[in-house]
């Protein structure tokens, strides 16, 4: 219906006594029933429970009761020892009669002791002769050595890992001269040398 055939209809009705806002107000009612309507019945349809409810008018009906009878559980247990043949006095006397052996004990393990290597003794080391006894001037005389020791080698160098290696062999050194008096009197020996050229 286009717009002219509208407007030939409005027209009609205004001149047969038709309100034509009255008729959008009854359409626009129309419409509102209608969708009023569809929301109800999808309600209705998508909760079941309220369709599965059971009518007032019909008579409830009472629930079977669930106490089980404890009578029949003791009967059958009467009967089940009633069932067990009992034992003969005689076979009961022979049972109790019998004494109990018990267990043969477990051999005893003997522990394995390990062969004992005997340990060597231990020769106590005597302080040698040439190193004094009291701690100050143990500590000199140490330090002394030391001195000759780095009197009669090649300078102490600048670089770190060089210097670590000398502080190492100079360490080594000193400890052969403690330990042993022949090192000690080779040292004396280089260092006078060295003197004497440094002097001479």
């Amino acid at each position: 219906m286009n717009q002219f055939e509208l407007g030939n209809f409005l027209q009609s009705l205004e001149q047969r006594g038709f309100d034509p806002r009255l008729l959008g107000a009854v359409i626009v009612g129309v419409v509102i029933a209608l969708l009023l309507i569809v929301y109800l019945l999808r309600k209705q349809s998508a909760s079941p429970a309220a369709v599965v409810k059971t009518p007032a008018s019909s008579p409830a009906v009472p629930k079977p009761a669930r106490n089980i009878p404890q009578e029949p559980k003791l009967e059958r247990r009467s009967s089940i020892i009633d069932e067990i043949p009992e034992t003969p006095p005689q076979a009961a006397a022979a049972e109790t009669a019998s004494p109990v052996t018990p267990p043969a004990p477990a051999p005893k393990q003997t522990p394995v002791i390990a062969a004992q290597i005997p340990a060597k003794p231990i020769a106590a080391t005597a302080p040698l002769p040439h190193i004094p006894q009291e701690s100050v001037l143990k500590r000199h005389y140490l330090t002394h050595i030391r001195y000759m020791i780095e009197s009669t080698i090649f300078p102490r160098p600048t670089e770190s890992v060089l210097r670590r290696h000398y502080e190492q062999l100079v360490g080594s050194i000193q400890e052969a001269c403690v330990n042993d008096a022949a090192e000690l009197d080779k040292l004396i020996r280089r260092y006078d040398e060295q003197r004497k050229n440094t002097i001479g």
